[in-house]
């Protein structure tokens, strides 16, 4: 504006005028417009009920559900609210209810816990076999040494 005022030369097909203007019809609307008396209203609205605020002076009319009812029509339409709306809460899946975080991937036996147990159990027959002989009842003829014989093998206990 200061430009098209000061300079002499017309200025009316530049492309900031038609913008310029607009604002300049925005602002004189808005000067119209009593800022405390719309204050008083909406605050006396409140109290009264709870309706939407709706404000209309000379053609403007701002809704504050209908504003939101349209920002919440477009979502459908781009196919972004497919998902749910916000108030839905979402339902936990089973790696939230466990709360595992990361675990290592374990064998096939330790999943399985009876087979554990039993892998368990020969391991440690193993290791008794080591340290205590099985006793071996005569039920038939001696048919050998069960376990072979060695010779660098002592089993016996010194006497003191």
């Amino acid at each position: 504006m200061y430009q098209r005022s000061s300079n002499p030369q017309n200025c009316a097909g530049h492309p900031s005028i038609k913008k310029i203007l607009q604002y300049r019809k925005l602002i004189d609307e808005l000067k119209l417009f009593d800022v405390k008396k719309l204050a008083k209203t909406e605050f006396n609205d409140v109290l009264v009920g709870d309706r939407p605020t709706s404000i209309k002076n000379k053609g403007f009319s701002t809704n504050l559900e209908s504003s939101a009812d349209k920002l919440n029509n477009v979502e459908p339409e781009l196919g972004v609210g497919l998902l749910g709306t916000e108030a839905e809460k979402r339902k936990i899946t089973y790696e939230m209810a466990k709360n595992k975080g990361l675990m290592p991937k374990r064998k096939k036996e330790q999943r399985n816990p009876r087979v554990k147990h039993r892998e368990k159990f020969r391991k440690a027959k193993i290791r008794r076999k080591g340290q205590i002989r099985t006793p071996r009842t005569e039920t038939q003829r001696y048919g050998g040494e069960m376990s072979g014989i060695k010779s660098d093998v002592t089993k016996s206990i010194k006497f003191k």
